[in-house]
């Protein structure tokens, strides 16, 4: 089967805040060991809720990434425009770095806080209600879907000692980034293929 050439982001659609928090989402989705089969009605967006948590950690590394990463693209392109410019590989990579090394900042500032659990997570997990995600086998509103939901619930409360740390929840979502980043635009591709030619 043919591989889809990686796509040419710009930096509009690279740095873009709902992306960033969906995927902070579906991180935390993953920690709690439910990712595709259930998700929250609602993480809250009040200070205090996770879904506030997410929001405020998506603006910090989409406002530091955005400006930074203007400044270096105006300095590689004479006639640069953050919507349409197509970002050269070599330029996806060094975002790439810059985005991981402000996600480090934020994981540092977690770990010296008093408090490193996700606020409201547990709250949200034992109160909110379920719906079904994109894997889920059950309808919404059928009698099978309650029962899921029910044990996928209880998955969640009994991993929540385990996982409920802010820290591990960004160095999770760090992974997953760069994972996108290399199915989708083709992060170090050129790179592993040099790698490649020369070992031959």
């Amino acid at each position: 089967m043919k591989q889809t050439p990686p796509s040419q982001p710009t930096l509009h659609s690279l740095v873009n805040k709902d992306a960033i928090k969906n995927l902070l989402a579906d991180s935390l989705y993953e920690k709690l060991g439910v990712k595709g089969t259930v998700r929250f009605s609602d993480l809250g967006w009040q200070e205090g809720s996770p879904g506030h948590f997410i929001n405020s950690i998506a603006q910090k590394i989409t406002d530091q990434l955005a400006m930074t990463g203007e400044k270096i693209a105006r300095e590689k392109f004479k006639n640069f425009d953050p919507n349409k410019t197509k970002l050269d590989p070599e330029l996806v990579a060094e975002l790439w770095r810059l985005a991981s090394d402000i996600i480090a900042e934020q994981i540092e500032g977690l770990h010296h806080s008093k408090n490193q659990e996700i606020n409201g997570l547990e709250q949200t997990v034992r109160e909110t209600p379920l719906l079904p995600d994109i894997d889920s086998p059950y309808k919404m509103h059928t009698s099978e879907f309650l029962a899921y939901s029910k044990s996928q619930r209880q998955k969640m409360l009994d991993n929540l000692p385990t996982i409920n740390h802010s820290p591990e929840l960004l160095e999770g979502f760090r992974n997953n980034l760069f994972k996108i980043m290399q199915d989708k635009f083709g992060l170090y591709k050129e790179q592993e293929g040099e790698i490649k030619r020369q070992l031959r």
